[in-house]
Formats: C-alpha cells, sequence, structure tokens
C-alpha cells in the first residue's frame, strides 16, 4: 500500500452546516432588521392641515389631511414632520398633530404587530426589509420542516404499532378468540395509540426532533453526512469519500479506488 498524508476536510455532516446556517441567517437578520417604526400621530386643526413639498409654508401644497386622519411620521425635522403622502414626501407642521397613546388610539393584538412589521416597509431600508422577509421564510420554512418531522414521528409509531395490532389480532383469531371486526378495532386502537406516542415523542425530545428538522432539506451535495478529505500524491490531489459514516477506515476516491486512513494516514489499497 502507498502511503499520502492528507490536507483539509472539505465538509462535515450536512446536520452541523445546516445548524450553522441557519443560526448565522437568523442573527443576521433579527441584528439587520430592527425596524424604525414610524411614530404616529393625528390631525389635530378642526379645518384640517396642509402637506407642503418642502419645509416652507411658501412651497407647493401637495394636499391636506382632514381632522382626526392618523398618519405615520418618518421624520421629523425642526417644527416640520416628515410624512409619506401618496407615494412621495410631504412636510406638514408639527403644530398639527397629536400622538397618538395607548389611550386615545386602541391596542393592535400580536397578529396585526407582527403583519405591520412584515408589510409595513414604509422609512425602511430596502436592505432592513430584503433581510426582515429572508428571516420571515427561514422561519416559515423551518416550521414546515417542524411539522413535517412531527407528521413522520406519528406516522413511523403508527405504522409499527398498526402491523403489530394486525398480527396479533390475527393470531387471536387463529386462536378463536376475537372476530373479524375486533382486528380492525384493534388497529384504530394501535392508530390513535401511535398518534399519541409520535406527538409525546416529538414534544419530551424536542433537541432531537430540532435536529432532525435542520438536517430534513439536507441536499444529497452533502454525501449523507459522509466526511470528505484532499490528498495529494506525486503532485496529483485526490477526493476521498468516506464509504459509511459508520467506518472511520474506509474510504474511495473519484475513480472509485479504495482507501484506508489509519493512525492519521491514507492508504490507497
Amino acid at each position: 500500500m502507498k502511503q499520502f498524508t492528507w490536507n483539509q476536510l472539505i465538509s462535515t455532516s450536512p446536520g452541523r452546516l445546516s445548524v450553522s446556517k441557519i443560526l448565522l441567517l437568523m442573527l443576521m437578520s433579527i441584528f439587520l432588521c430592527t425596524h424604525t417604526y414610524a411614530q404616529r400621530y393625528s390631525v389635530y386643526p378642526s379645518n384640517g392641515a396642509n402637506v407642503y413639498s418642502e419645509t416652507s409654508e411658501e412651497s407647493f401644497v401637495m394636499g391636506s389631511y382632514e381632522m382626526g386622519e392618523v398618519i405615520n411620521v418618518i421624520s421629523q425635522e425642526g417644527i416640520w414632520a416628515r410624512v409619506n403622502y401618496e407615494g412621495k414626501d410631504g412636510y406638514i407642521m408639527m403644530v398639527n398633530l397629536k400622538p397618538l397613546t395607548d389611550k386615545n388610539e386602541s391596542k393592535p393584538s400580536f397578529i396585526n404587530k407582527v403583519m405591520d412589521w412584515m408589510f409595513d416597509s414604509e422609512g425602511e431600508w430596502w436592505i432592513f426589509t430584503a433581510f426582515k422577509w429572508i428571516l420571515f421564510i427561514a422561519l416559515i420554512l423551518f416550521i414546515i420542516k417542524l411539522i413535517l418531522v412531527v407528521i413522520i414521528n406519528v406516522f413511523v409509531r403508527c405504522l409499527i404499532l398498526g402491523l403489530l395490532a394486525v398480527v396479533l389480532g390475527y393470531i387471536l383469531k387463529w386462536i378463536g378468540w376475537i372476530e373479524s371486526d375486533t382486528i380492525w378495532q384493534m388497529v384504530n386502537w394501535a392508530g390513535s395509540a401511535g398518534v399519541v406516542w409520535g406527538v409525546l415523542h416529538s414534544i419530551l425530545h424536542p433537541r432531537e426532533t430540532v435536529n432532525s428538522a435542520m438536517e430534513f432539506s439536507s441536499s444529497s451535495s452533502d454525501n449523507g453526512g459522509l466526511k470528505r478529505y484532499e490528498v495529494t500524491c506525486d503532485g496529483t490531489t485526490h477526493t476521498l469519500t468516506q464509504r459509511s459514516k459508520y467506518s472511520e477506515i474506509n474510504y474511495v476516491d473519484e475513480d472509485g479506488h479504495d482507501w484506508e486512513y489509519i493512525n492519521g494516514t491514507f492508504y490507497r489499497k
């Protein structure tokens, strides 16, 4: 056998890789998506308030708000408030506005807050909006994968208990203790028990459930968690892939040749 030394690890298990990617994505998104909510005001004067194109009463009047209308103030510039009026920046005098408080405004529900956070991007930097949607989509995908993991847990346990119930039922029928209808009742009971078992297992083992969801979408390019190394011999670089994740000795290169990993060194058979 010819001896080679290895250079670098190319990839590790897909589960760890997925966890790192998702955690990094979530941390970046949370950091960048600090939403600068526009402060809400209501128009105070009985005759309404004009919206100007610039911070001057001599500038063009873009339109007006009626008394009681609620508007979002993007920023305050001295005695002027910058607002979004019909898709354009406009200015209204702060003296004409009254800030809304919990006493004069109904408190929004949690769902409304989430919807506002998602869809109200007024005055928000576009990068914040992009990463906010990335975070939202990542969370939705993770929740879907989590639900699929629970469904798989339930299905497997229902299948196991259902098969056991069928086998046991036919044995009892052969003995003469039960009728055919009772077998299907046993299967139904087994299915219900499988649902309870699968759900309880997912709840009582949250780490296993979350890890399964993290690894659920691992692509085939990750080689099913198999380790990969690069080795160099006589100026030629070979990529070695672990034959089985349960063996740290047997590897195969891109040409199908077998290798062994012994005492920190690769050998070609």
